[in-house]
């Protein structure tokens, strides 16, 4: 007689049955658990800027000395936000980087500083010629300071009231 050799240990029908029905189905599954995650956000209202007016005065054709002006712009901000004032070249942008004000087609050439020394342009971005990053650690209305100057030497072509218009942003 052949004897058929069994992958099974010698045991009793139930608990052969009992470990058969185990390789079938797998192992035990886990006991499942669940817990939370708690997500959170604070929400700061956003920044409100307003424009204002820098106005020159009076130049004179040709002028050997620059024209000096200031103006402001306001801002009100939640504390703690980090927001930067951008000044684009204006309508009519002059030549590297400059701004023009305009009459009848006629430029006046000036620019737009951040500092009372007039040395670092009031642009746009980052760099020596970019915008002005402030953050306020006080929540409320502020003013910054706004300085411009008219270069000497020039002969707009025309008398009259010259204009520009810049467009002040935050980012």
């Amino acid at each position: 007689p052949s004897v058929i050799s069994s992958p099974l240990p010698a045991c009793g029908p139930v608990a052969a049955a009992a470990l058969v029905l185990g390789m079938v189905l797998g192992a035990p599954a886990a006991h499942a658990q669940t817990a939370n995650l708690q997500v959170t956000s604070s929400v700061v209202g956003q920044c409100t800027l307003s424009g204002g007016t820098l106005n020159f005065g009076t130049y004179v054709q040709a002028q050997t000395t620059p024209k000096d002006g200031q103006g402001t712009i306001s801002l009100n901000c939640p504390a703690n936000v980090n927001v930067t004032i951008n000044m684009n070249q204006g309508i009519s942008p002059g030549g590297s980087g400059s701004r023009n004000m305009m009459s009848n087609g006629n430029p006046l050439n000036y620019q737009l500083y951040r500092d009372a020394t007039r040395t670092q342009v009031w642009g746009t971005g980052t760099g020596s010629a970019g915008g002005k990053v402030i953050n306020p650690t006080v929540a409320g209305p502020q003013t910054h300071d706004v300085y411009g100057q008219i270069g000497p030497n020039q002969s707009p072509g025309a008398n009259g009231t010259f204009t520009d218009t810049v467009v002040v942003s935050l980012t």
